[in-house]
C-alpha cells in the first residue's frame, strides 16, 4: 500500500505542476489576435453574437468566456478560464489514463509528461480558444472505460455527453469525438451492455450537440472551411514541428541546446521505430489497447482523409489536428506497457518515451505561444501608447494587422485611454499619425525615412512602437483631457458595453481570416 501511495504521488504531483504551470502562462501572457478577436466579436457585444457561425467563434468557449468575464471582470484570468477548465479536464483525464495504461511509474510518469508538457498541447491549453475544452472532454472520453469507479452504461453515457460537448467546443474534433464515442460503445458492449442501452447512451451527445450547436450549425458559412493540410505528409509534418518547437534557453545551455535541436528530428522516427520493433512480438498482437488507440487514430484520420478526397475539405492542420499527438503517446505507452514480449523491445519504447518528457520539459515557457509569437509582448506596447495617451494625448495610432485585434482588447479592457480604436493596415502606411506600432524587421526602413522616434521595441516579439518627435516636445499647457469634448465621447462609446456597432466589421474582419 505504501508504495502504491508513493506512485500515485509522484504522477499527481507531475499532474499538479502541470496545471499550476498552465495557470501561471494563463496570468503571463499578452492577449493573442485570435484570442482578441474571439472577445470583441462574440463574448463583448451586448448583443448575442456568440451565436454567430464563423471559424473563429467556438462556441462553448465563447459562451463560458462572456460568462466569466460578465461576472468576474475582463482579465487575462478570466479571458482564459474555460480554457483553464478544460485544461484541469484534460490533465485530470491523462492521470486516470497513463495510471490505467501503466501501473509502474518508468513508464507512468514519462507518458504523464508527454501528453500534458508537450509544447503543441500546452499552449492550447492555455489559449483562450475552444481546442482546451474540446481536448480535455476528449481524454475524458477515453478515460470513462479505464476508470474502475464507472459501471459501463454510466461510463457509455458520460462519454457520449463529453462527445457533445467537445463537439460543441471545437467542431474540428467531430470525427475523432465520433471514432472514440464508437469504441467506448463497442467496449460496453463487451461488457455485456444491451445494444439499446448503447444506443440509448449516444442520445446525451447528441441532444448536448444539438442544444448548443444545431443553430450555428443550420446558419453556418460555407466560405469557412479554408484552413488545413493538402497531404497526409503536410499533416504529420506539421505534427512533429509544433510538438518540438524551441527549446527554452534559460533552462538549456546553449552547447546543449544546439545539439539537441539538431538531433530532434529523429525523435519521431526513432519512436516509430521502436513501436514498429514492439509490434512484431506476438504478444503484444492480442493487447487490447495499444490496438484501441491506433483504432480511433486510424479512423479519425482515415474519415478525414475520405472527406478530402470525395468532398475536398482540407485534412487537420497543426491546431486542428493537435489531437493527434496524445494519441501517438498514448499507443506508443501501452505498448511499453505490454507485459512480455521481449524485454528489449519494451525498454526500447519506454527509453524513447523518457527521451520525449525529458525534451517537452525542457522546452516549458511562461511568455508566448509559439503559434502567435509575435503577440507576445502587445500589453507592454499598449501600456507604451497608454502613457503617450496619458501624458501627450495620444489621437491617432497606425497598427500593422498582426496587432490591431490585442491593441483593442486592452483599449477595451481598460477603458482608460482616448484615442481613438486602431484599425488593421497593412504597408504602406499613412503619415502623419502619433504612433506607430509596428513589426520592426519589415518597418525598419519606413521608421527611419519618416523620422519617426522608436520609443519601445520589443525583442521577443519583434514589435516596435515609434512616435512623431512631436510627442516629445513639452506640451504648451497642461494637457486636460475633460475638455476634449469629442474624445471623451469616443472614449465613453468604446467601452465594453458599446462592442455591438463595431461587432459586424471586426466579425467580418475574423471570417476573412482563417483560424
Amino acid at each position: 500500500m505504501r508504495s502504491a501511495v508513493r506512485q500515485n504521488l509522484a504522477l499527481a504531483c507531475g499532474a499538479t505542476f502541470a496545471f499550476l504551470w498552465v495557470v501561471a502562462r494563463a496570468c503571463v501572457q499578452s492577449v493573442t489576435i485570435d484570442e482578441a478577436d474571439t472577445f470583441l466579436a462574440y463574448v463583448a457585444p451586448q448583443a448575442p453574437t456568440h451565436w454567430l457561425g464563423s471559424a473563429n467563434n467556438q462556441l462553448l468557449n465563447s459562451l463560458l468566456m462572456r460568462l466569466t468575464t460578465s461576472v468576474f471582470g475582463v482579465s487575462h484570468l478570466t479571458l482564459r478560464t474555460p480554457a483553464l477548465i478544460g485544461a484541469a479536464i484534460y490533465i485530470a483525464a491523462a492521470y486516470i489514463v497513463a495510471r490505467a495504461i501503466a501501473r509502474r511509474n518508468s513508464i507512468a510518469v514519462p507518458l504523464l509528461a508527454c501528453l500534458v508538457l508537450n509544447p503543441f498541447v500546452m499552449d492550447h491549453l492555455v489559449a483562450a480558444r475552444g481546442y482546451s475544452l474540446a481536448l480535455g472532454l476528449w481524454m475524458a472520453m477515453l478515460a470513462m472505460p479505464l476508470s474502475a469507479a464507472l459501471p459501463p452504461a454510466r461510463a457509455c453515457a458520460l462519454a457520449s455527453l463529453a462527445a457533445g460537448l467537445s463537439f460543441s467546443a471545437n467542431f474540428s474534433f467531430a470525427l475523432v469525438d465520433a471514432a472514440t464515442l464508437l469504441l467506448v460503445g463497442a467496449w460496453a458492449w463487451r461488457r455485456g451492455v444491451r445494444p439499446g442501452v448503447i444506443a440509448g447512451c449516444t442520445l446525451p451527445g447528441l441532444a448536448a450537440a444539438l442544444a448548443i450547436s444545431g443553430s450555428v450549425l443550420a446558419s453556418w458559412p460555407r466560405n469557412q472551411l479554408v484552413y488545413g493540410s493538402h497531404s497526409l505528409a503536410e499533416l504529420f509534418d506539421g505534427i512533429q514541428k509544433c510538438s518540438l518547437y524551441e527549446l527554452n534557453p534559460y533552462l538549456v545551455n546553449p552547447p546543449l541546446r544546439l545539439a539537441l535541436e539538431r538531433v530532434s528530428c529523429l525523435l519521431f522516427p526513432l519512436l516509430a521505430a521502436a513501436c514498429l520493433w514492439r509490434g512484431t512480438n506476438s504478444a503484444v498482437w492480442h493487447a487490447r489497447r495499444p490496438a484501441a488507440f491506433a483504432a480511433i487514430g486510424t479512423a479519425a484520420i482515415a474519415a478525414h482523409w475520405l472527406l478530402f478526397r470525395l468532398a475536398h475539405v482540407l485534412l487537420p492542420k497543426e491546431r486542428t489536428g493537435v489531437w493527434i499527438a496524445p494519441l501517438l503517446f498514448l499507443v506508443a505507452g501501452s505498448l511499453a506497457a505490454v507485459p512480455g514480449g521481449g524485454a528489449f523491445s519494451r525498454r526500447a519504447v519506454a527509453v524513447m518515451l523518457a527521451c520525449f518528457a525529458c525534451y517537452f520539459a525542457c522546452c516549458l515557457r511562461l511568455t508566448y505561444f509559439r503559434e502567435w509569437k509575435w503577440n507576445a509582448e502587445m500589453q507592454q506596447a499598449y501600456r507604451v501608447l497608454a502613457r503617450y495617451d496619458h501624458t501627450r494625448g495620444l489621437k491617432e495610432v497606425i497598427v500593422n494587422w498582426r496587432y490591431t485585434a490585442a491593441l483593442n482588447y486592452y483599449r477595451a479592457a481598460s477603458a482608460e485611454e482616448e484615442f481613438a480604436p486602431v484599425e488593421p493596415h497593412l504597408p504602406p502606411y499613412p503619415a502623419g499619425a502619433d504612433a506607430y506600432v509596428l513589426y520592426y524587421p519589415d518597418e525598419e526602413e519606413f521608421i527611419r525615412r519618416r523620422h519617426l522616434k522608436l520609443a519601445w521595441y520589443g525583442r521577443l516579439s519583434d514589435t516596435a512602437v515609434a512616435i512623431d518627435p512631436r510627442l516629445e516636445e513639452p506640451p504648451e499647457a497642461p494637457l486636460n483631457r475633460s475638455d476634449d469634448s469629442q474624445s471623451a465621447r469616443r472614449h465613453r462609446s468604446a467601452g465594453l458595453a458599446g462592442k455591438a456597432s463595431r461587432a459586424a466589421s471586426l466579425l467580418s474582419a475574423a471570417d476573412r481570416t482563417p483560424r
